[in-house]
Formats: C-alpha cells, sequence, structure tokens
C-alpha cells in the first residue's frame, strides 16, 4: 500500500493550518473556537456514529486497555521521575511532562487516521483508547497539579469529586456512553439524525488537524532543550515499544495491537498545553514538547507504517 496519498491529507492540513496562523489569517480566538467545534459536536458525532454501530463486544477489550494502559502509565512515571529528580520541578510541571511523555493526539488524529489506514473498525480501538487517556493519565494529572497547588488546603475526598465531574461531563465521554447504550440495545441512531451526525463527524478530522497546525503557530516555539528532549523521546520511541512489547505478551489481536502501536507513536496531544495553560505551569516548554514532536511524527509515522504495511 502506498502510503503517501493516505498521509498527506493528514500531514498537510496540518501544514496548512500552520500556514494560516503564521500568516496571521487566524490567531489564538479563531483556534479556540475551531476546537470549541471539533470538542463538543463534530467529534462526538463521529464517536457516537462508530460507536453506535459496533456490536458491544468489541467495545470491551481487556488485553487492549491493559496493554495500553500498562505502557502510558509506565511512561508518565518514568518521565516524572526524571523531572523530579533530574531537573528538579514541582510536582504539577512533573505531572505534566508525565502527561506530554504519554498522552498522543489519539483524538484528533488517532480516530480518523487509524480508520483511514485499517478500516472503520479500527476507530474502535482509537475511541477506547480516547477515553481510557482521558480518564486515566488525564485524570491523573489533573489530581496531581490540584493537589500540588492546593496542598493544605483541600483533602483527597473533594479533589476526586471535583476531578470525576470534570471527567463525566466531557462531551467525548457523554457522547460515548450514549453511543454504547445505543449499541447494547440495538436502537442505534434515529433515522431523522442520521445525516447530521454523518455531516458533522465528516468535519471533525479536517478541523481537527487544520486547528493543531493553527494552535502550533502561534504558540512560540520555547523552552528548555534538554528538558523537553527526555518527554518526546520517550512519548515518540518508548512508548510505542513498550505498548508492542506488553502487547505481545498478552497475546493482542492484531487488529488492536497494530492500531495500538500507531496510536501510541503518534505525537503529544495538544490538550496538553491547555492543562499546562489553566495551571499556570510549564507552558512554553509544553507548547514546545508539541510542536516538536509533531513534527518529528511526520518522520517517526511514516517510518513506522513503512514496516507496518
Amino acid at each position: 500500500m502506498t502510503l503517501f496519498p493516505i498521509l498527506l491529507p493528514f500531514f498537510g492540513l496540518i501544514a496548512l493550518g500552520y500556514f494560516a496562523g503564521r500568516l496571521n489569517w487566524i490567531n489564538e480566538a479563531g483556534v479556540a473556537g475551531m476546537n470549541t467545534f471539533v470538542i463538543k459536536f463534530a467529534m462526538p458525532c463521529l464517536i457516537i456514529s462508530v460507536i453506535a454501530a459496533s456490536q458491544i463486544t468489541e467495545l470491551v477489550n481487556p488485553r487492549f486497555l491493559v496493554s495500553y494502559l500498562a505502557a502510558e502509565i509506565l511512561i508518565y512515571a518514568l518521565a516524572m521521575a526524571v523531572s523530579l529528580g533530574v531537573f528538579k520541578t514541582s510536582l504539577s510541571e512533573a505531572a505534566l511532562m508525565g502527561l506530554g511523555a504519554s498522552w498522543g493526539n489519539v483524538g484528533y488524529m488517532g480516530i480518523p487516521l487509524a480508520a483511514s489506514l485499517f478500516g472503520p473498525e479500527a476507530a474502535v480501538p482509537a475511541l477506547v483508547a480516547t477515553a481510557a487517556d482521558m480518564a486515566v493519565v488525564t485524570g491523573i494529572t489533573v489530581l496531581l497539579v490540584e493537589y500540588d497547588a492546593k496542598r493544605g488546603q483541600m483533602s483527597v475526598g473533594p479533589l476526586l469529586s471535583n476531578l470525576g465531574a470534570k471527567l463525566l461531563f466531557h462531551p467525548f465521554i457523554i457522547t460515548l456512553i450514549l453511543g454504547v447504550v445505543l449499541s447494547a440495545t440495538g436502537v442505534g441512531i434515529p433515522g431523522v439524525l442520521q445525516n447530521s451526525v454523518n455531516f458533522l463527524s465528516g468535519a471533525a478530522g479536517p478541523t481537527a488537524l487544520f486547528a493543531i497546525g493553527a494552535s502550533l503557530a502561534v504558540r512560540p516555539l520555547k523552552g528548555e532543550r534538554v528538558q523537553i528532549a527526555a518527554p518526546i523521546a520517550l512519548k515518540l520511541f518508548a512508548l510505542p515499544a513498550v505498548f508492542l512489547a506488553i502487547a505481545l505478551a498478552v497475546g493482542l489481536e492484531p487488529l488492536w495491537l497494530t492500531t495500538g502501536l500507531v496510536l501510541t507513536a503518534l505525537p503529544t496531544a495538544g490538550n496538553v498545553f491547555v492543562l499546562a495553560e489553566q495551571a499556570g505551569k510549564a507552558v512554553q516548554r509544553v507548547s514546545a514538547i508539541i510542536l516538536v514532536s509533531t513534527l518529528m511524527s511526520i518522520a517517526t509515522v511514516v517510518a513506522l507504517l513503512t514496516q507496518l504495511m
């Protein structure tokens, strides 16, 4: 299979968004608007359409969850240890470095890329991975950042309650749950809404990729080069290797293994920047990690796919 026609739209749209940002055709407010559209409208429609059309048994794959989450948590802990032990950062900054090393751009890039490469059924592992990312590594990061900011001011119980509310009411999680209900009951998406859902879901991938490029352009590349090297190396090289080792050990099915390997090789998710900005910690460093990992992934993802296909 020739990869160029498949990958060109993905990295090409990122490049178009980047140049639009560099030419000041789109500013940070414009990027925020596109992200809002993707997060609250387009991507939820994509999630619910794929999940509702899937068999409920396809969504529950313990071997995949064990492989994916074990690899992420291991890399997360390693990045935190480097940040705390070598660079003497705060707990919040270390947590953000851990997230930058483990949370790939699965929601925006992974879902449409997996479906294009391996067929619509490959979107299911990508959706499961997205839910796992948000519920586990993102949750751990929010909890650690909140704890670091409010040491002595708030007990663990209220922190966990706040975290649970934030995650439960995220549009991705809401539509994931709704899609599972529609799949389990066999109801599916009502016919009167199907065309609208398909129309919006088709906009999810292109808009998200364009927004990624634009967001990289409006956020300057700054940050300590030595400190961003470790999370980037862990994200692009160590995470896929660890996932592969665990997946082979547990006997993960070929489609889930191949899709998971591509997902773990994706660059750092742009949402890590959002969390860093909200926390007011390591903002420029996280921005640099996202930009450099995205640029490097053009070569690393192509190299990986060349071996897989």
